[in-house]
């Protein structure tokens, strides 16, 4: 797949895709050719679905995963191969709605006592006080929180 995936590297580079979209893409295409053992162009629509349900019923991977995987397949159909026609039935498996673990006020207490280092903790703290990712809270300089006005300015956030 060298071509195939020096031109992919080009077709993310160009639309300005992230680091890591691009290694997860890659990855995930590396994982798919290897599994049939031949060119991408030479696999159709049924080698996808196969590839998709092998993933799913002896890899055991998770719907969100999969999600992954097919955005990965379907990038290199549409954008590289030229190709839309393998990937235009794909269908996305639903993912469950789970709600997130919320701590109580002790597990929070116990969570930021266990940091020793004051920059960590008051990272943490920023972090879960404003519901930060933690690419997030390690872009926050110090001129992005106005105390007076009680404000943070949150660079890169989705």
């Amino acid at each position: 797949m060298g071509a195939i995936r020096e031109r992919m590297i080009e077709e993310l580079e160009l639309r300005g895709m992230s680091a890591a979209t691009k290694k997860s893409y890659l990855i995930c295409c590396r994982l798919f050719v290897a599994h049939f053992m031949r060119s991408p162009e030479q696999l159709g629509a049924n080698d996808i679905k196969a590839f998709l349900l092998s993933l799913m019923r002896e890899r055991k991977v998770g719907p969100s995963c999969v999600r992954g995987y097919i955005a990965a397949i379907s990038f290199l159909y549409r954008n590289v191969l030229r190709n839309p026609e393998a990937v235009e039935d794909l269908p996305y498996p639903r993912v469950p709605k789970t709600l997130p673990d919320v701590l109580s006020r002790e597990e929070v207490r116990q969570l930021l006592g266990a940091v020793r280092s004051t920059i960590h903790r008051t990272i943490l703290m920023v972090a879960y006080g404003a519901g930060l990712r933690i690419s997030e809270a390690l872009r926050l300089q110090v001129r992005d929180i106005d105390s007076k006005r009680m404000v943070i300015h949150i660079r890169g956030a989705k």
